[in-house]
């Protein structure tokens, strides 16, 4: 009896093991041995090469630029998405009016917009003769008809960051709010007492019991960003000139166009790897944190 007790626990996830068995070890198996062969169209054979391809890959002449690329998308879009996220629930907290209500639920619009609908959209407003944004500009005093948002080499992988974080900024919007209700009101009424300005009250009192939710938001949306690619596929297909390849569209046109199975799926392995050793150090504190309680 005390046996089957202790099995219990096994026994119930079993059913989840065997499903993330299913859907996630063997593609990634799979993945890792098309990796260790040449698989080309031009090719009918299958041989095995070893660690050919991720030499390949490693030593190409863009993966450098494509790391890097992927590096600024990920953390410029990410810092992007927590600082917007966080002015905005601030701002919505502070209304303490009914019509918050309405004003959280029109912020978290972008969020159930599909991705390539995004991409159309703000492809749309940002058009350099006939956009919305443009017009606006214009109107203003400034000059945006030869601003090619999507096209310049120094503006596409901003434009393209910018509207992954008007998508991507809600998340961080709710998981801040859920934060804020939790933040102890006594606490911030005797930081007023004590004469605390809005700035010190946030940085001791809020930020402090936002942190642990800042940092979990931080892992998610970095996880999420790195893998982003409708959104730079559906705009500028990586270009121009290779300005938003990140690794997810490089491994796609390895695979797609170019029809290098092998390279991209070695490719693939190797963006893996980067995502694990990110978020390694959320994963081990999680870890501690849990084995604690």
């Amino acid at each position: 009896m005390h046996a089957s007790r202790k099995a219990e626990p096994y026994i119930l996830i079993l059913p989840a093991l065997l499903l993330i068995l299913l859907f996630l070890g063997f593609p990634l198996v799979e993945n890792v041995g098309i990796s260790l062969v040449r698989w080309q169209l031009a090719f009918r054979d299958r041989p095995f090469v070893g660690l050919h391809n991720y030499v390949r890959v490693v030593t190409s002449g863009t993966f450098g630029k494509t790391v890097l690329t992927t590096a600024v998308w990920t953390v410029g879009g990410v810092l992007v998405q927590m600082v917007w996220g966080l002015l905005v629930a601030l701002a919505v907290d502070g209304m303490r009016r009914r019509g918050s209500r309405l004003v959280q639920s029109l912020v978290l619009l972008p969020w159930i917009v599909p991705g390539v609908v995004t991409s159309v959209i703000w492809m749309c407003m940002l058009q350099s003769d006939l956009g919305v944004v443009g017009y606006l500009i214009n109107r203003l005093g400034g000059d945006a008809r030869h601003v090619l948002w999507f096209s310049d080499t120094r503006l596409a992988l901003p434009s393209v960051i910018f509207v992954n974080s008007w998508k991507a900024m809600p998340f961080w919007f709710l998981m801040i709010m859920a934060g804020l209700m939790d933040v102890p009101r006594d606490q911030l009424e005797a930081a007023r007492l004590d004469g605390a300005s809005a700035l010190a009250t946030f940085r001791h009192v809020t930020f402090q019991h936002l942190k642990p939710i800042l940092a979990s938001t931080a892992t998610l949306t970095t996880i999420w960003t790195f893998n982003g690619f409708d959104i730079i596929w559906t705009i500028t297909k990586g270009g121009p000139l290779d300005a938003t390849a990140t690794l997810p569209v490089a491994t796609y046109i390895l695979g797609f166009t170019v029809h290098d199975y092998g390279r991209a799926s070695a490719m693939s392995v190797v963006s893996m790897v980067i995502v694990g050793i990110v978020s390694a150090p959320y994963i081990v504190a999680l870890s501690r944190k849990l084995r604690s309680l």
